[in-house]
């Protein structure tokens, strides 16, 4: 093992994979029902910077405030971003997007989808 190099596996870190999550908030779905699961293949030791893969069923979700910087790479499926002016954009397979913090949006997956994530969240001090 190389402490400065991080090989990113399929399945996640050896003895982890993929497991629960809960990111979405319920009380945000206008549409759907998401069930959605996660892996973690890095956080640093403070904590702000993690990447991971996420992936979810077809869903819809008003966001008031995106919580973290984060890039996205779309592995599987689609996902519709819909700003507060009415921009409308789509990201499919191969196609990657950065989120900044605080974004205003409609989040939607347009069918099961799995993305590749690196969030940064700088947390106040």
């Amino acid at each position: 093992m190389t402490p400065h190099l991080l090989r990113i596996e399929h399945g996640g870190p050896p003895g982890t994979g993929w497991g629960p999550s809960a990111l979405v908030d319920p009380a945000t779905v206008i549409a759907g029902d998401p069930k959605e699961t996660i892996r973690t293949d890095y956080i640093d030791p403070t904590t702000q910077f993690t990447v991971g893969a996420w992936e979810c069923t077809a869903y819809e979700e008003t966001v008031e405030a995106w919580p973290c910087d984060e890039y996205c790479l779309v592995v599987t499926g689609g996902i519709t971003i819909t700003t507060e002016d009415g921009a409308v954009h789509h990201f499919g397979p191969g196609e990657s997007y950065l989120i900044k913090r605080g974004l205003k949006c409609k989040f939607k997956l347009t069918a099961p989808t799995r993305k590749l994530y690196v969030i940064f969240d700088n947390k106040p001090h």
